[in-house]
C-alpha cells in the first residue's frame, strides 16, 4: 500500500492499473465516437477509378501533338459520359468524348481538356494548343491504395472518419467495446428523489452525476445504488459488483474519519488490496483507489462538487484508457488569471472549479461559485496564499470553449 501520493503519482499508477476493453465487431453506422481497436485500412482504393475532376473533354494526349498557333486540331465528339456512368464508350484515335466532373474516364484517354481550352463548333471541338497527359484527372487509389490505414488503433472515431472509411467499402470494424461503470452511493440520510426529504434526509445526486460524467467520458454506467451506512450491506454490494467483473466501480461518501466513514472497513472485510489511501490534494484528500480481481474501486468523498473534480482528475483518465484511447488522459492548458485569487496556505494542492475563456487572443480562466457552470479544473499549487490577477496558471479543459 502506498499513503499520501501527488495527484500526479495516483494518476500514473491509475493508467498502470487500468486495462484497454476487449474489441468487438459492430457496423459503421453505429462507429461515431467509439475508438478504433485494430487498425482500419481501406478495402477498395480511393478512388477506385480514373475519373474527370471537370466538366470537358477525355482526350488522347498524343492527338494534340503539334497543336499550337496558326496549328489547330479538329477532335470529332463521339459521344458522352456522366457521372455514374459504367457502360463506357470506346475513345477511338482523333476523337474526343465529352465528359463531366465525377465520371468516370475510359481506358484510352489520358487527357481532359475543359470547356474553357477548346471551342466547341458542331459535333468537332477544336485545339488549339498541345496538352501534357494526366491534365484533370484524379488518378485511381490517388488518395488511398487499397490496404492502406486509414485510422491507427486507439482513434476516436470522427464523422470524418466515418466517410473516407465508407468510401474505401468498410462496413463493420473492430472497436472497443465501451468500458463499464457502477456507482455506489452510500450513506443513511440519502433518499431517492421521488421520495419527500424529512428533516436529515438529502437526496442524492450523485447517482445522476457520475451516470452523466460516465457516459460523457464514453462509458457505460450498469449498476446504480444507493445503500445505507452499514459495512455489511456496502460489502455485500461490492463484492455483487466484484464478482460480475465490472471494470471500474465507483462509491461516494464514507472516506472520512468518522463513525459512520465504513469504507476501510468494507475494503478490510472483502481483502480489495488498497492502492492508496490519502492524496495530497484538497477536496479528496481521505480518496481511496483499491483492486480486486478484474475491478477498480474509486471510493470518493460525498459532496457532489468533490466527486465531480475527482471524477475529472481520477477516474476519467482509467475510463479513458480503458475504452482504448490513447491519451492525453488528462489535457493541462496554461492560462491567464482574469481576476485575483486568495486561499488558505497549506500543503495540499487545492482543486477549484473554474471558467476559461477566450478574449482578444487571451485564453483567461476565473473561478466559479456553486451556481455557475465551470468547463474546467484550476489546480492550485500548495504553499502559495495568493494568485495575482495576470498570473499564468495551469488548468485542466473538462469541456471544449467551440
Amino acid at each position: 500500500m502506498t499513503n499520501s501520493l501527488t495527484l500526479t503519482e495516483a494518476q500514473r499508477l491509475i493508467l498502470e492499473l487500468a486495462r484497454p476493453t476487449p474489441p468487438e465487431d459492430i457496423e459503421l453506422d453505429n462507429a461515431l465516437g467509439r475508438i478504433a481497436a485494430a487498425p482500419l485500412r481501406a478495402a477498395l482504393p480511393v478512388p477506385s477509378f480514373d475519373h474527370s475532376t471537370r466538366d470537358g473533354y477525355a482526350v488522347k494526349a498524343n492527338d494534340l501533338r503539334g497543336a499550337g498557333a496558326g496549328h489547330p486540331i479538329s477532335l470529332k465528339v463521339t459521344g458522352e459520359i456522366a457521372a455514374g456512368d459504367t457502360d463506357l464508350p470506346r475513345l477511338a484515335r482523333g476523337t474526343a468524348l465529352r465528359i463531366m466532373t465525377g465520371a468516370a474516364l475510359p481506358e484510352e484517354s489520358d487527357l481532359v481538356l475543359t470547356q474553357e481550352e477548346v471551342e466547341r463548333t458542331d459535333q468537332t471541338i477544336i485545339v488549339s494548343r498541345a496538352a501534357p497527359a494526366g491534365g484533370h484527372i484524379r488518378r485511381k487509389g490517388s488518395d488511398l491504395a487499397g490496404g492502406e490505414t486509414i485510422v491507427r488503433p486507439g482513434t476516436v472515431l470522427a464523422p470524418a472518419h466515418l466517410a473516407q472509411l465508407a468510401t474505401a467499402g468498410i462496413d463493420r470494424i473492430k472497436v472497443h467495446k465501451r468500458a463499464a461503470a457502477a456507482v455506489v452511493c452510500t450513506g443513511s440520510e440519502l433518499v431517492s428523489r421521488e421520495q419527500p426529504p424529512r428533516p436529515g434526509q438529502v437526496i442524492s445526486g450523485n447517482r445522476l452525476l457520475l451516470d452523466g460524467l460516465i457516459r460523457s467520458a464514453g462509458g457505460v454506467t450498469g449498476s446504480r445504488a444507493t445503500v445505507p451506512d452499514r459495512t455489511e450491506t456496502i460489502a455485500a454490494k461490492l463484492a455483487e459488483l466484484i464478482g460480475a467483473r465490472v471494470p471500474l466501480i465507483i462509491t461516494t461518501g464514507g472516506v472520512g474519519p468518522g463513525k459512520f466513514d465504513l469504507m476501510r472497513e468494507v475494503f478490510n472485510s472483502l481483502e480489495i488490496k488498497t492502492v492508496y489511501d490519502s492524496l495530497q490534494i484538497r477536496p479528496g484528500r481521505a480518496t481511496i483507489l483499491g483492486v480486486l480481481a478484474e475491478s477498480m474501486i474509486f471510493a470518493l468523498p460525498g459532496p457532489p462538487p468533490a466527486v465531480n473534480l475527482l471524477f475529472h482528475e481520477l477516474v476519467k483518465p482509467a475510463l479513458l484508457k480503458s475504452n482504448g484511447s490513447r491519451g492525453p488522459f488528462t489535457k493541462s492548458l496554461r492560462a491567464e488569471l482574469a481576476e485575483t485569487i486568495t486561499r488558505e496556505p497549506g500543503n495540499l494542492l487545492l482543486l477549484k472549479e473554474g471558467e476559461y475563456s477566450l478574449s482578444r487572443a487571451k485564453l483567461l480562466v476565473r473561478p466559479v461559485g456553486a451556481k455557475a457552470e465551470a468547463n474546467c479544473i484550476l489546480p492550485l499549487p500548495p504553499g502559495s496564499k495568493r494568485f495575482e490577477k495576470g498570473e499564468l496558471l495551469t488548468i485542466h479543459p473538462t469541456a471544449q470553449l467551440f
